[in-house]
């Protein structure tokens, strides 16, 4: 439903027709990734968090609203890197490219993941959080809703914010604060 309403403020905005073609690849593309996400929800979530959350770190009490608060700073802080990562590292860009492919900004391009994330190992950036006591349900639930809400923003109608010097705050809430935060330290680290 969203992506008809999307390609009828496309055609309105750009007067142009809408990318159905791309579109449709990408819901295929995001098709796969449904299927083999059961496996990879499996191992990651399974056997991974399971295994690191029986050798933790701490334990953070739960129903705690600032323990939230810190989850979700964390992994905010987290996916910066795994995505930074997945940029730079030809065996994380192997899996995460596909998602850079369509020609178009379009919600469906949001669909179009990777079928193998556990093969790249993104999920090793998120096994710290548990390792330092946020239950593993709680990680990768979060990070579920933080791709819900990525889903949004994965359309060229929703305009980027004009004050952010140049980043774009489309992708998370925070990642223009996290990388405004991470080049300034190591700006000071090369100074100092």
């Amino acid at each position: 439903m969203a992506i008809l309403l999307e390609s009828y403020g496309y055609r309105k905005k750009f007067e142009r027709a809408y990318p159905w073609v791309d579109s449709l690849t990408s819901l295929g593309v995001g098709i796969g990734h449904q299927i083999t996400g059961i496996a990879n929800q499996i191992f990651i979530v399974g056997v991974m968090g399971g295994f690191v959350w029986e050798h933790r770190a701490l334990t953070l009490p739960e129903g705690n609203g600032w323990i939230y608060l810190a989850l979700f700073f964390s992994l905010e802080f987290a996916y910066y890197w795994y995505h930074r990562a997945a940029h730079e590292i030809h065996l994380m860009w192997a899996t995460h490219s596909s998602h850079h492919t369509p020609n178009e900004l379009t919600l469906s391009a949001a669909m179009r993941l990777g079928w193998t994330p556990f093969l790249s190992l993104s999920w090793l950036f998120f096994l710290p959080l548990i390792w330092l006591g946020f239950h593993p349900i709680a990680v990768f639930g979060l990070l579920s809703l933080s791709l819900i809400y990525q889903f949004w923003l994965h359309t060229k109608l929703v305009p980027r914010l004009g004050f952010t010097k140049g980043y774009s705050i489309r992708r998370l809430p925070t990642v223009s604060i996290m990388q405004v935060m991470i080049s300034t330290s190591i700006k000071t680290m090369v100074v100092s």
